[in-house]
């Protein structure tokens, strides 16, 4: 026979150069991501630091994330502005049926949070939060019909004990304080995969979705705030009430500047936040955010001298453990050539896009 000045082209030998080809194309898509996450994390990293400073002085939380959105929304003008995004008007309608959900369901997340931090302990208050991340799971299946790998599901196990470990230390509740619990995990996770899917039920960007959330929402807050800051009216949640009234505090240069630089970091965690589950979903934002719990322990250590123990530094190799399997299988996953895929996971909105 004569002798062949081609390779021997296996099935095998494709099927291998195709999956490389897909694992660069998996690692590409990632890296445009990165600034995302990057941006979400060292942002909401901050802003906690920085609370931490301003909340001391300006104990008004719901009249802070009032201002918070007042900037945002002026962030966003200005982003317009510089030709960073087009206005994309949205029919009445479909602000109606798409916008005010969402709008309602952060109003939601920030009352029922600051009710669940009120009626519960530290450490049932920061259990509602891990459960969140099944919450999301949970709701992407029954309601859009995601389904997730088996691997995945066990390293967001994994992440979610880790964190469990590192920041519960006591576990106290009651009846009104679980209510309160478990509707603010069920709100939170509904705004979250709703920040994501309202996206691409309009044909938005975040930037185009932000910018009428975020004036609607800030306008359903000031209904709010009597009920949670002092304001010198005679109603509201008692424990949440700080003694001085609003219009009594003293207003410094550096509280001030402390303030603004609050707003100014809000901009890129809102932004952020929408972009992040924009571009991959809600369960990745959910691994990003417990990425956040450990950096924000590890710089109280750094920054303010918390006591660390053996507990939480297990807690916190088990959390960064599982959030390694879960972007080792999540990269694995997106690699993998379409046909190997398997038939019960659809290319659909949610974990199949991350």
């Amino acid at each position: 026979p004569e002798p062949s000045w081609f390779p021997d082209f296996s099935f095998a030998t494709a099927r291998a150069l195709l999956f490389a080809w897909t694992m660069k194309e998996s690692l590409r898509n990632d890296l445009k991501n990165l600034p995302f996450l990057l941006m979400n994390i060292f942002s909401s990293v901050s802003i906690v630091i920085t609370n931490k400073y301003v909340l001391k002085e300006f104990p008004y939380g719901t009249t802070l994330t009032l201002l918070h959105f007042i900037v945002t929304f002026l962030g966003l003008l200005v982003c317009m502005s510089c030709k960073l995004f087009e206005f994309k008007p949205i029919p009445k309608d479909l602000i109606i049926k798409h916008v005010l959900p969402l709008c309602f369901s952060y109003c939601g997340f920030v009352v029922l949070n600051n009710l669940s931090i009120q009626f519960n302990s530290i450490g049932f208050y920061q259990t509602m939060k891990i459960a969140i991340t099944p919450t999301v799971c949970v709701i992407q299946f029954i309601i859009y019909g995601v389904r997730f790998p088996p691997k995945i599901s066990v390293s967001l196990v994994v992440v979610c004990v880790g964190v469990g470990i590192a920041t519960i230390n006591d576990f106290q509740t009651n009846m009104l304080g679980s209510i309160v619990g478990i509707a603010s995990v069920l709100i939170t996770a509904q705004y979250q995969i709703w920040a994501g899917a309202k996206q691409k039920e309009l044909g938005t960007s975040a930037m185009q979705l932000l910018i009428y959330q975020v004036p609607i929402s800030a306008f359903l807050l000031l209904f709010m705030i009597p009920c949670f800051d002092n304001i010198g009216l005679s109603f509201g949640l008692g424990p949440m009430k700080t003694k001085t009234a609003l219009w009594d505090i003293t207003l410094t240069t550096p509280l001030l500047l402390k303030i603004a630089l609050c707003c100014f970091l809000a901009f890129f965690v809102n932004l952020s936040i929408f972009l992040v589950i924009g571009k991959t979903s809600a369960v990745t934002y959910n691994v990003a955010s417990h990425t956040k719990t450990v950096s924000v322990l590890a710089l109280g250590v750094i920054l303010f001298g918390d006591p660390i123990s053996n507990k939480t530094i297990l807690g916190v190799t088990i959390t960064l453990s599982g959030i390694f399997l879960y972007t080792y299988f999540k990269l694995k996953d997106q690699a993998q050539p379409k046909e190997e895929l398997p038939r019960d996971i659809e290319p659909r909105q949610g974990e199949q896009k991350s």
